[in-house]
C-alpha cells in the first residue's frame, strides 16, 4: 500500500499515509504515525461498496467509480501529491484502484484526521494532467499549497486556486519542497533534468523558474525531498543509507553515508519510491523517514556544517 507510488503528509508531529491505487490496493483508510509517542494510529474505517463499470462497451468490467457508494474516495497512487494544510490532509488528483493507467480522480479531497472523515471539494477543478506524478508543498508563509503538474503549476489555498502557471517546459517525475526562510520552491528531479527554483513572492506569486543541472542521482526523482531550516538545506532520500544534501547557498552537492552505524538497506525498485515520506522535525533537529513496512520508521542526524 505505502511503497505503491504514495507519499505522505506530515504536520510538524505526525506523518499521515494512504496510498494504494491502481491495481495495487483498494483500502482508503489513513495511517497515522505519531514522531513524539512513537505509536501508529487507524484514523478511519475502509469504504465500502466499490463500482466497477465497463467504458468500453466490451462487457468486461475495466475501470471503477472514483468514490466508493459510501462516498469516501477511491484509493490512488498519491505520488507526492499528498499534503498537509489547513489542519487537513489534502490529496490531489492521482490513478485510482482498479482502472487504466493514464486514467485518474478529478475530485480534489480533504481529510480531517480529528472527525476521522473525508470531504470532497466539490467546484474546485484539478489542474490539468493531474492523474500522474502530482509534486505538492506547503508554503506556511503564505499559506499556498503548490501544485505541481507535468506542464502546470498553481497555488491552492483556502478551497480554490488563487494563481496558476503554465510551464514553458514540462516537469515529469519530480519531488518538492519549500524553503520558507529562503522563500524559495524547490522541485527535484534527476541529473538530466537537474532541479527547478521559484522565489516565491509575498502574495503567492511564483517569480521566474530557475534550472539547475546539479550532480544529483537518477534516483532522486522519485525520492524524499525535505528542508532543514536549521542548517537551511535540502535533503534527499531513496530509503537506503544514503543522504544527498543541496545546499542552496550554492547549489553545490553532498553525499552521506551511514557507513559506520546501522541503517536502512538499499531499497529495491518498488521500495525507492519515497516522495514525501520523508520530513525534518524541527523539534528533535531530526528527519524521519519510512518507506517499508518490515523496517519500519528511521530517524537521521545530518552533522553540523
Amino acid at each position: 500500500m505505502l511503497y505503491a507510488w504514495n507519499g505522505a503528509a506530515f504536520d510538524g508531529r505526525t506523518m499521515y499515509f494512504t496510498g494504494g491505487g491502481h491495481r495495487a490496493y483498494g483500502g482508503n483508510e489513513v495511517y497515522a504515525f505519531d514522531a513524539h509517542n512513537l505509536q501508529w494510529k487507524v484514523l478511519n474505517k475502509p469504504g465500502r461498496g466499490l463500482v466497477r463499470i465497463d467504458t468500453d462497451g466490451d462487457g468486461k468490467a475495466d475501470r471503477c467509480r472514483t468514490t466508493y457508494t459510501d462516498g469516501t474516495p477511491n484509493p490512488r497512487h498519491t505520488y507526492d501529491g499528498i499534503v498537509w494544510a489547513e489542519d487537513k490532509v489534502f490529496i490531489f488528483g492521482g490513478v485510482i484502484y482498479c482502472t487504466a493507467m493514464h486514467s485518474g480522480a478529478e475530485a480534489i479531497w480533504a481529510f480531517d484526521p480529528v472527525r476521522g472523515q473525508y470531504d470532497q471539494l466539490r467546484g474546485v477543478k484539478p489542474l490539468p494532467n493531474s492523474h500522474v506524478q502530482i509534486k505538492t508543498a506547503f508554503d506556511p508563509e503564505t499559506g499556498c499549497i503548490f501544485v505541481l503538474t507535468r506542464k502546470d503549476i498553481g497555488c491552492f489555498r483556502s478551497g480554490t486556486w488563487t494563481h496558476r502557471w503554465r510551464l514553458k517546459r514540462g516537469v515529469s517525475e519530480a519531488t518538492m519542497d519549500v524553503a520558507p526562510d529562503r522563500r524559495l520552491l524547490v522541485a527535484v528531479s534527476d541529473t538530466r533534468a537537474g532541479i527547478q527554483i521559484w522565489r516565491i513572492q509575498d502574495d503567492g506569486r511564483l517569480g521566474p523558474i530557475v534550472r539547475q543541472r546539479l550532480a544529483i542521482p537518477k534516483w532522486a526523482k522519485q525520492a524524499g525531498l525535505a528542508y532543514d531550516s536549521k542548517r537551511r538545506v535540502f535533503a534527499l532520500w531513496r530509503g537506503g543509507p544514503e543522504i544527498v544534501v543541496i545546499d542552496p547557498d550554492d547549489w553545490s552537492v553532498e553525499t552521506h553515508n551511514n557507513k559506520d552505524g546501522k541503517g536502512p538497506a538499499v531499497p529495491d525498485v518498488f521500495r525507492s519510491r519515497v516522495y514525501s515520506k520523508w520530513a525534518y522535525i524541527a523539534d528533535y533537529d531530526v528527519f524521519m523517514g519510512y518507506n517499508d513496512h518490515r523496517h519500519g520508521v528511521w530517524f537521521y542526524r545530518l552533522a553540523d556544517r
